[in-house]
Protein backbone atom coordinates (compact mmCIF):
# COMPACT_ATOMS: atom_id res chain seq x y z
CA UNK A 1 0.00 0.00 0.00
CA UNK A 2 3.17 2.59 -0.59
CA UNK A 3 1.79 6.03 -1.94
CA UNK A 4 4.25 7.07 -4.26
CA UNK A 5 2.61 9.98 -6.60
CA UNK A 6 -0.28 11.64 -5.98
CA UNK A 7 -2.14 12.84 -8.80
CA UNK A 8 -3.80 16.53 -9.46
CA UNK A 9 -7.00 17.16 -11.42
CA UNK A 10 -8.32 20.64 -10.93
CA UNK A 11 -12.10 20.99 -11.02
CA UNK A 12 -11.53 23.44 -14.09
CA UNK A 13 -9.96 20.64 -16.20
CA UNK A 14 -12.72 17.89 -14.86
CA UNK A 15 -15.43 21.08 -15.69
CA UNK A 16 -13.37 21.37 -19.17
CA UNK A 17 -15.35 19.24 -21.81
CA UNK A 18 -12.24 19.08 -24.61
CA UNK A 19 -9.89 17.52 -20.93
CA UNK A 20 -12.72 14.85 -20.29
CA UNK A 21 -12.37 13.36 -23.53
CA UNK A 22 -10.30 9.86 -23.32
CA UNK A 23 -8.35 10.90 -26.34
CA UNK A 24 -7.47 14.56 -24.17
CA UNK A 25 -3.41 14.75 -24.42
CA UNK A 26 -3.19 15.38 -20.93
CA UNK A 27 -2.11 11.92 -18.88
CA UNK A 28 -3.10 11.25 -15.03
CA UNK A 29 -0.51 9.05 -13.71
CA UNK A 30 -0.58 7.06 -10.72
CA UNK A 31 2.05 4.75 -9.50
CA UNK A 32 2.37 1.83 -7.08
CA UNK A 33 5.27 -0.29 -6.18
CA UNK A 34 6.62 0.76 -9.89
CA UNK A 35 3.38 -0.10 -11.67
CA UNK A 36 2.29 2.62 -13.35
CA UNK A 37 -1.71 3.12 -13.89
CA UNK A 38 -2.09 6.31 -16.46
CA UNK A 39 -5.58 7.94 -16.71
CA UNK A 40 -6.04 9.20 -19.48
CA UNK A 41 -9.21 10.92 -19.39
CA UNK A 42 -12.14 11.28 -16.96
CA UNK A 43 -15.69 11.24 -17.16
CA UNK A 44 -18.01 12.12 -14.64
CA UNK A 45 -22.11 10.82 -15.77
CA UNK A 46 -24.98 8.73 -14.83
CA UNK A 47 -24.57 5.03 -14.85
CA UNK A 48 -26.82 3.66 -18.48
CA UNK A 49 -28.87 0.76 -18.03
CA UNK A 50 -26.03 -0.96 -20.24
CA UNK A 51 -23.25 -0.18 -17.16
CA UNK A 52 -21.96 2.18 -18.93
CA UNK A 53 -21.88 5.91 -17.83
CA UNK A 54 -23.23 8.68 -20.30
CA UNK A 55 -22.14 11.61 -19.56
CA UNK A 56 -24.49 14.48 -18.27
CA UNK A 57 -24.15 17.84 -17.66
CA UNK A 58 -24.22 19.66 -14.94
CA UNK A 59 -20.90 17.33 -14.08
CA UNK A 60 -20.31 18.09 -10.58
CA UNK A 61 -24.04 18.99 -9.11
CA UNK A 62 -23.12 20.64 -6.02
CA UNK A 63 -25.65 20.49 -2.94
CA UNK A 64 -25.23 22.70 0.24
CA UNK A 65 -25.58 19.84 2.54
CA UNK A 66 -26.54 16.38 2.29
CA UNK A 67 -27.39 15.93 6.18
CA UNK A 68 -28.89 12.35 6.35
CA UNK A 69 -29.12 8.86 4.97
CA UNK A 70 -32.67 9.82 3.78
CA UNK A 71 -31.43 12.82 1.91
CA UNK A 72 -28.71 11.31 0.08
CA UNK A 73 -30.95 8.35 -1.57
CA UNK A 74 -33.72 11.62 -2.12
CA UNK A 75 -30.63 12.83 -4.03
CA UNK A 76 -29.22 9.50 -5.76
CA UNK A 77 -32.82 9.07 -6.87
CA UNK A 78 -33.36 12.62 -8.25
CA UNK A 79 -30.14 12.13 -10.78
CA UNK A 80 -27.72 14.34 -8.85
CA UNK A 81 -25.46 11.43 -8.37
CA UNK A 82 -22.38 10.88 -10.33
CA UNK A 83 -20.89 8.12 -11.38
CA UNK A 84 -16.40 8.69 -12.74
CA UNK A 85 -15.51 6.73 -15.54
CA UNK A 86 -11.51 6.45 -15.74
CA UNK A 87 -9.64 5.46 -18.83
CA UNK A 88 -6.86 3.87 -18.13
CA UNK A 89 -3.99 2.43 -21.21
CA UNK A 90 -3.95 -1.04 -21.74
CA UNK A 91 -1.04 -2.99 -20.78
CA UNK A 92 -0.32 -6.66 -18.99
CA UNK A 93 1.07 -3.63 -16.23
CA UNK A 94 -2.73 -2.39 -15.84
CA UNK A 95 -4.92 -5.60 -15.94
CA UNK A 96 -6.46 -4.77 -12.03
CA UNK A 97 -10.19 -5.91 -11.71
CA UNK A 98 -10.27 -2.58 -9.24
CA UNK A 99 -8.30 0.51 -8.42
CA UNK A 100 -8.93 1.49 -4.86
CA UNK A 101 -8.35 5.32 -4.32
CA UNK A 102 -7.77 8.04 -2.34
CA UNK A 103 -9.65 11.17 -2.46
CA UNK A 104 -8.65 14.62 -0.72
CA UNK A 105 -9.34 18.38 -1.81
CA UNK A 106 -6.49 20.94 -1.45
CA UNK A 107 -6.91 24.61 -2.21
CA UNK A 108 -6.14 26.50 -5.49
CA UNK A 109 -2.33 27.20 -3.84
CA UNK A 110 -1.91 23.39 -3.38
CA UNK A 111 -2.83 23.54 0.81
CA UNK A 112 -4.31 20.84 1.71
CA UNK A 113 -8.03 21.06 3.91
CA UNK A 114 -8.40 20.16 7.15
CA UNK A 115 -10.85 17.32 6.19
CA UNK A 116 -10.86 14.06 5.67
CA UNK A 117 -9.97 12.33 2.52
CA UNK A 118 -12.14 9.73 1.05
CA UNK A 119 -11.13 6.39 0.32
CA UNK A 120 -13.43 4.34 -2.58
CA UNK A 121 -13.19 1.74 -5.30
CA UNK A 122 -13.04 2.06 -9.34
CA UNK A 123 -14.22 -1.58 -10.91
CA UNK A 124 -13.26 -1.84 -14.27
CA UNK A 125 -16.54 -2.23 -16.57
CA UNK A 126 -14.74 -3.90 -19.94
CA UNK A 127 -12.14 -1.93 -22.25
CA UNK A 128 -12.56 1.19 -25.06
CA UNK A 129 -10.56 2.25 -27.84
CA UNK A 130 -7.41 0.43 -26.12
CA UNK A 131 -8.14 1.97 -22.68
CA UNK A 132 -9.72 -0.07 -19.83
CA UNK A 133 -12.83 1.61 -18.12
CA UNK A 134 -12.67 1.74 -14.92
CA UNK A 135 -15.47 3.03 -12.70
CA UNK A 136 -17.26 4.01 -9.11
CA UNK A 137 -20.13 2.14 -10.31
CA UNK A 138 -21.21 -0.94 -12.54
CA UNK A 139 -24.67 -2.82 -13.13
CA UNK A 140 -23.73 -4.89 -10.23
CA UNK A 141 -21.31 -3.46 -7.85
CA UNK A 142 -20.06 0.18 -6.51
CA UNK A 143 -21.69 3.63 -5.27
CA UNK A 144 -22.57 6.55 -7.17
CA UNK A 145 -20.88 9.69 -6.09
CA UNK A 146 -22.57 12.99 -4.40
CA UNK A 147 -21.09 16.33 -3.98
CA UNK A 148 -21.36 18.61 -1.11
CA UNK A 149 -20.04 22.47 -0.10
CA UNK A 150 -20.15 21.15 3.62
CA UNK A 151 -17.18 19.02 5.20
CA UNK A 152 -19.07 17.10 7.77
CA UNK A 153 -20.75 15.53 4.68
CA UNK A 154 -17.37 13.54 4.02
CA UNK A 155 -17.64 10.42 3.42
CA UNK A 156 -18.27 6.35 2.36
CA UNK A 157 -21.23 5.43 3.37
CA UNK A 158 -23.41 2.16 2.43
CA UNK A 159 -25.69 4.12 -0.54
CA UNK A 160 -22.98 6.55 -1.63
CA UNK A 161 -19.84 8.04 -1.48
CA UNK A 162 -20.16 11.99 -0.61
CA UNK A 163 -17.20 14.63 -1.77
CA UNK A 164 -16.90 17.71 -0.45
CA UNK A 165 -16.13 20.85 -2.73
CA UNK A 166 -15.44 24.70 -1.38
CA UNK A 167 -14.84 26.78 -4.52
CA UNK A 168 -14.46 25.91 -8.06
CA UNK A 169 -10.50 26.41 -7.65
CA UNK A 170 -10.38 23.35 -5.21
CA UNK A 171 -8.13 20.53 -6.90
CA UNK A 172 -8.84 16.71 -6.08
CA UNK A 173 -5.61 14.82 -5.29
CA UNK A 174 -5.99 10.84 -6.05
CA UNK A 175 -3.95 8.42 -4.83
CA UNK A 176 -3.38 4.91 -5.67
CA UNK A 177 -3.53 2.51 -2.56
CA UNK A 178 -4.12 -0.91 -4.32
Amino acid sequence: MNILKTVVLSLYVILCVACSDKNSSEEKVLLTESIPVTFSGIVYGELSENGFVNPIYPKIPLMDSIPSALERSTLINRRLSRVIKAYVIKSSMTEYDSLKIRLSMRKEDKTPYDFKPVNFVLYRNGEEDGFYVFQTMTNSKGKPLLFSKNENDIGNFDDAVVLCIKKSTDRFYYDLLE
